[in-house]
C-alpha cells in the first residue's frame, strides 16, 4: 500500500514491542533496523531488508496524536499483531 492504512491502536501495545524479524515492507530477510517514522520512543525500530528504494521508505508510521501505529504491508501487520498477541 502506498500509505500506512493498517492500524494498531497504541493503547493496545502494553509492555515491550516485539518486531517480527522480517522486512516490514516486503517480508524478506531482515538486515537492519530503522526507526518508525514519527516514532515516539527509542526502541521503536522495525526491521528492513537491504533493498533501498522508494517502496521501502516509511513502511511503518507512528501517529502519536491519533494514538495509532500504521503499517503499509498486510503481511507485516499480520505478523506484528500475532507477535504482540493482538486480536
Amino acid at each position: 500500500m502506498p500509505t500506512p492504512t493498517l492500524l494498531v491502536p497504541l493503547p493496545a501495545l502494553t509492555g515491550p514491542i516485539d518486531w517480527p524479524r522480517m522486512c516490514a515492507c516486503c517480508g524478506g530477510p531482515a538486515e537492519k533496523g530503522t526507526g518508525a517514522s514519527g516514532g515516539p520512543a527509542s526502541g521503536w525500530e522495525f526491521p528492513l531488508c537491504g533493498v533501498d528504494n522508494s517502496d521501502h521508505r516509511d513502511p511503518v508510521t507512528v501517529w502519536t496524536q491519533d494514538g495509532a501505529l500504521g503499517f503499509r504491508s498486510y503481511r507485516y501487520h499480520r505478523e506484528f499483531c500475532r507477535a504482540n498477541k493482538l486480536g
